[in-house]
């Protein structure tokens, strides 16, 4: 009995290892928008009228830093990651990246290969701005929103009055560098932060939309305690722009999805079943 007891568990074992391998397997497929192209990376399965989490990368990042949350999410609903225009694998286009721009892009290379909301966005550092405004533009079709780290829309705006005279002068020659040696499309979407900051701290969410923000809280290199602060108090306004805004500190650098990847993976899926739970009690 205890021989086929062992058994069934190395078989039950085994099939479990087998659907996380299938459904952690990335489908990629170039998706078409209104001005040209994006590559996305599609894996795992949902049952209808479950969101799909959908990844938004950092300003002038590939879809590459969500790779490892991603494959670990698609044993838990449908995922999809993608290049925005220019970078990684997707094929540059003409139009500046603002945040709307972006976001419209996005939406667009979902319609055209047929992955329908609901939606879940999860982001990080700058790529919150995007997020924002997609959620804002299309707020029946988003059902909550996770930012991780989230660079606060104000800040390049504000940062200047938070350093002394070394810090700034620091700052301004590494983003010159950052600048300098950037890829075009990296460079442009650093160009254009302005308006896509603006147009994030514009957009409205819905007032009950659940809101997680993970603030990393480890030492990093180029803040301050002066930053520090301001960037965790901003972390504190962003979830009160909805009744159902939620922080979670985390001990991490920025790259809270590589340095502490089961942080974010835990909150997207507490997210996924409150979701789940909301509509069980619709259902009734």
């Amino acid at each position: 009995m205890r021989t086929i007891r062992v058994c069934i568990c190395i078989v039950l074992t085994a099939l479990a290892a087998c659907r996380a391998g299938l459904e952690s397997k990335e489908r990629v497929v170039l998706a078409r928008t209104h001005s040209g192209f994006l590559q996305l990376y599609v894996s795992g399965s949902r049952s209808k009228g479950e969101p799909a989490v959908i990844f938004e990368a950092g300003l002038g990042d590939p879809s590459e830093t969500w790779r490892a949350v991603a494959t670990e999410m698609a044993t838990s609903t449908q995922i999809i990651r993608y290049d925005r225009a220019g970078l990684g694998r997707s094929p540059a286009a003409a139009a500046l990246p603002s945040a709307m721009e972006i976001a419209s892009q996005l939406h667009d290379a979902l319609v055209s290969v047929h992955i329908e909301p609901p939606y879940v966005l999860v982001s990080h550092s700058a790529g919150a701005w995007y997020a924002l405004v997609f959620a804002g533009q299309h707020p029946d079709e988003v059902k909550g929103l996770v930012l991780v780290d989230p660079t606060p829309p104000n800040f390049f705006n504000e940062i200047a009055s938070l350093q002394n005279d070394l810090e700034r002068r620091e700052f301004t020659s590494s983003m010159a560098r950052y600048e300098t040696n950037a890829s075009p499309a990296r460079r442009a979407e650093w160009q254009s932060r302005d308006e896509a900051a603006r147009q994030a701290e514009e957009a409205a969410l819905p007032k009950g939309m659940p809101v997680v923000i993970i603030t990393a809280a480890a030492p990093q290199p180029g803040r301050s305690p002066a930053i520090t602060r301001y960037w965790r108090d901003q972390h504190e306004r962003m979830t009160r722009t909805t009744s159902n805004g939620r922080l979670v500190v985390a001990n991490s650098g920025h790259y809270v999805q590589l340095e502490q990847r089961r942080i974010v993976v835990r909150e997207i899926r507490q997210l996924l079943t409150a979701l789940r739970g909301r509509t069980t009690q619709g259902s009734r």
